[in-house]
């Protein structure tokens, strides 16, 4: 038998022989209790005021909790197991065999207030921080933010504080209005040369690449260090039509739209799928935040099953219960 608790693995095997010496066990731990209860009966109908006593405590004082019953079955069975080695338990949960770095685009169109909370760069920061919330520990992650130009936040490291507060720290950046996809993957890429673990870079942005080195040439680097490129695009939705046609109006009223323009970005999904697909990764594009947990939560994390002492837990347990049968007893079983 397996059960399967919140990760926790517990595997049951009771040979045939064994199981009857059990339930003959807890047959006897029933007929205990049946006696327990009667002597325990004649000793209270001894008591010489016992109308008196039960007027103050109640005639439920003076009928035995199953619930100890439940207990005495639960350690009995328990002790069994442990001793004759039936019962084994593992723990399924992540290792860490994976070094990231999170390159954000940090263009001024990433300030467009078409996602929640704030824009599209507050949106990508908040889910990038929960997501790294749930990294095994010594996973090393760093950061990269881009725009025209791109910039080492973080050298990748395990220190999760610092990689909170350094992703809470990244704003606009002052490099230029452009979108780098190429400079961005070869500062990532360069982050993760002495990396002796599986190496990925997650590129986010809502642009196109239009400023940097060729794409084809770092494809090709990437694959030769074997690293993958989880894409993820930021696309326009509703709010987004409806920014950018209030912000041409007002220019238009202004009288600025000679000089000035206020274009919605364009996403070159085509390229980020090609980046993506060519190293290894995948490649998302999201309309929400919750398109964007779900691709951040797409981006694998390898789990494994951790063997566990059985009967140094199972012990601790059993402590448990005898302290809670003793406190049930305290207020259920002496009279």
């Amino acid at each position: 038998m397996e059960l399967n608790i919140f990760g926790l693995r517990i595997f049951v095997t009771v040979p045939y022989r064994s199981l009857a010496l059990l339930i003959l066990l807890n047959i006897l731990v029933i007929i205990s209790y049946i006696f327990m209860m009667k002597i325990r009966q004649k000793r209270v109908i001894k008591f010489g005021n016992f109308e008196t006593l039960k007027r103050i405590e109640g005639a439920d004082r003076f009928s035995m909790s199953p619930w100890l019953l439940v207990f005495e079955m639960l350690i009995i069975t328990l002790l069994f197991l442990t001793a004759t080695n039936s019962i084994k338990m593992n723990l399924t949960k992540p290792v860490s065999n994976t070094d990231f770095v999170i390159a954000i685009d940090t263009s001024p169109s990433m300030l467009t207030p078409d996602y929640t909370p704030k824009n599209r760069l507050e949106m990508a920061k908040k889910v990038a921080l929960e997501w790294t919330n749930q990294l095994p520990e010594s996973t090393r992650v760093g950061i990269v933010t881009f725009s025209s130009n791109a910039t080492e936040v973080l050298e990748p490291t395990s220190n999760y504080w610092q990689v909170k507060k350094a992703l809470q720290n990244i704003s606009k950046t002052e490099l230029g209005g452009g979108t780098a996809l190429g400079t961005a993957l070869i500062k990532a890429s360069s982050m993760l040369k002495h990396s002796t673990k599986q190496k990925v870079i997650v590129l986010i942005t809502d642009g196109q690449n239009n400023e940097g080195t060729n794409l084809s040439s770092i494809i090709t680097a990437l694959n030769n260090q074997k690293i993958e490129v989880y894409a993820i695009g930021i696309g326009s939705n509703n709010k987004t039509e409806e920014f950018y046609k209030k912000m041409q109006s007002l220019l238009k009223k202004a009288n600025l739209t000679e000089n000035s323009t206020y274009e919605m970005p364009k996403l070159d999904s085509g390229t980020l799928e090609e980046i993506a697909n060519k190293t290894g990764g995948e490649f998302f594009i999201i309309k929400n935040q919750t398109a964007m947990n779900n691709a951040f939560s797409n981006i694998f994390l390898s789990k494994q099953h951790i063997n566990l002492d059985s009967d140094y837990y199972i012990l601790l347990f059993l402590a448990f219960l005898m302290i809670i049968e003793l406190l049930m007893f305290a207020k259920y079983g002496a009279i």
